[in-house]
Order: C-alpha cells, then structure tokens, then sequence
C-alpha cells in the first residue's frame, strides 16, 4: 500500500501523506489511444475474428476495447468466511477455521445437537447375533419370535447443558396390517445436564447401575448416567400368519418399528433472547419446551 499512500515504506511520517496522481504523459507511463483505423484493419487481417473481444469481456472492461491484446486484468471477488449466530440464543451454530486453503469448521451445529440421542438394544441379547441387511440401523439380533414377549432397553443421552425432563408417549399398537403391542414401563424420567467428564470421578462414577437381579419394575429407570438414562420397553410382536383371502405378505411388513413421540422440558437462562431492550438482562430462569416424533426400529419379525 505504500505505493499508492507516498510513505515510501516509512513507518512513521509527518504531514499529509502523498496521494499517487495520474500519469501525465508517456515517460510517466501514459499510453495513447490508437485512433487509426488502418492499424484496425490490420489487426483483422492478420488475427481475424479470434483476435477481437466479446460483448462479456467489453462490459467488464472499465473502457472500450476491441482487441484482446487491449484487454486489462479485472479485481476478483474475494469471499470471506463469516461465523453464524443463532438470533433467540446468540449461540455461535457455525464458525469456520481462519485458514485460507480451509474449508473445515470449527464449529458446526445442526438440530441434531439439540435433541437427545435414542439408542436401543435388547434386555437379553442373544448369543449368536445373526447379522440383517434388511434395513440399516436396525438391531444386529436374530428374528422376533411372534407372539412371544421381549424387552429392550432405550438409552437417552442428553446433549444440553441443563438437565431436562423428557415425556414418552406411544401407541398401544403399532400402525399396520400386523399390529404389535407396545408399553413403555417408565414414561417420564429426568436426565441431568451434560457436563464435564470428570464430574463422574467426583461423584464414585456416577452411575446408577442394575446388575441384573433386579427384576423389571412399571415406573422404575433401569440405568442412569452422567448425562444420559436408560429404561425398558416391552414389545410383543405380532403374528404375520395372514388370512389367505387377504393380501399376501408386503415388502417391509415384518420389520417391527414404533413411532414414538417425545416431549421434553427445561429450563434456561433468560438473558441475550429477542425482545430484550438494550442494557437490560432478564432475572430468573425461562422455560423451554420441545416435541417430536421419532421412529424406532426394533428388528425383524420371523415367518411361521
């Protein structure tokens, strides 16, 4: 920049620095405009029509040229990398790394990362665990026995740092020709705030663990966590023996899934939201409310 300010790479100077003025005459680097139309003609006939400029290149040129070699480079849009701030929370959702050549994140936050996570597994697992390709994410267990009663444990891993209270609600049987019955033996529970890792060596681990000898009880949690609990639910799947004068068996009827809907509760601080004037901070705690619908998938139910 010290070309154009006069500092002469100074790094101090007194006064008002020199402007850079334009050229003056062609010692000084001016270039006179060709006038001559026989200089045009023979530009034509020794470079033809390829040596000419296009209506694109002539827009963009600051003034009017008609020959490529007249052609002077163009400023290129330089792009910057912004952070994104959520309006309600202020919370930082994507903040990508200073690194030119870089096209990481720092952080980058989705809806995802407010809701807790729903992992299922079976309360007895079997012993040789047969692997399905039926569908993804499903369990790695064997086929569902009908009519025959099983458990599974559902874990939910809170990724907030508040604790919330989550509420469960599904249908007694599952939507479909072959209806499955569905109970949750402990709907509401409590899951504590996500914090620091080493909170659990403070606290003897702090784990509430089941070894098993416990039977399953309605309303009891069957295992908590840091930030995260587990309960039981118990599925009896249906019998997919169909009517003979009814449809035959459809592709993806025997994949047992629950649709399930989950409400949780909690509470936070009630400072940086919208509507709140300049200069003042709201006093207490606000709460918050969230709903959803999920859908579990359970496993495959067996053909008899």
């Amino acid at each position: 920049m010290s070309l154009y300010t006069g500092r002469g790479g100074q790094k101090s100077q007194q006064g008002v620095p020199y402007v850079m003025r334009e050229a003056l005459n062609t010692d000084e680097g001016l270039k006179l405009a060709q006038l001559n139309d026989s200089t045009s003609i023979k530009k034509l006939t020794t470079g033809g029509w390829d040596c000419t400029v296009g209506s694109e290149q002539r827009e963009n040129q600051s003034e009017g040229v008609r020959f490529q070699d007249e052609l002077r480079p163009i400023p290129y849009l330089l792009r910057t990398k912004r952070s994104k701030r959520c309006p309600a929370c202020r919370h930082i959702l994507s903040k990508p790394e200073n690194k030119v050549t870089s096209t990481r994140y720092k952080i980058r936050l989705v809806a995802r990362s407010y809701i807790p996570t729903i992992t299922i597994r079976p309360l007895q697992p079997t012993a040789n665990p047969i692997p399905v390709t039926y569908r993804p994410g499903l369990s790695q267990e064997g086929p569902l026995k009908p009519l025959r009663p099983c458990q599974y444990i559902l874990t939910f891993k809170n990724p907030l740092f508040e604790s919330i209270k989550v509420s469960l609600a599904t249908p007694n049987v599952t939507p479909g020709r072959f209806a499955s019955i569905v109970t949750v033996l402990c709907p509401q529970f409590e899951i504590d705030a996500n914090t620091d890792m080493w909170d659990d060596a403070l606290k003897d681990d702090g784990r509430e663990r089941n070894d098993g000898s416990n039977q399953v009880e309605v309303g009891k949690i069957w295992e908590r966590g840091r930030n995260w609990v587990s309960i039981i639910l118990e599925v009896v799947p249906a019998s997919l023996v169909s009517d003979p004068s009814k449809l035959p068996l459809k592709d993806g009827e025997d994949i047992l899934e629950i649709p399930m809907f989950v409400r949780m509760e909690w509470e936070s601080d009630g400072q940086n939201d919208m509507g709140t004037p300049l200069g003042k901070e709201r006093d207490g705690r606000e709460k918050r409310e969230l709903a959803y619908w999920c859908v579990l998938g359970v496993g495959k139910i067996a053909q008899e």
